[in-house]
């Protein structure tokens, strides 16, 4: 499972659909919300 998660912020990470400025505003432990919420936006780089 935390192998997984971390694929998933890493994948969401690297094709710009997450940033370090929404991951630093967010105040939980580790933000799988942000996670969740940035796999359903388009990736910003192809």
């Amino acid at each position: 499972m935390a192998r997984d998660i971390c694929q998933r912020f890493l994948n969401v990470f690297l094709d710009g659909r997450l940033t370090l400025g929404e991951v630093n505003h967010y105040h939980e432990s580790f933000p799988f919300k942000l996670v969740e919420e940035a796999e359903r936006r388009q990736p910003r780089f192809p």
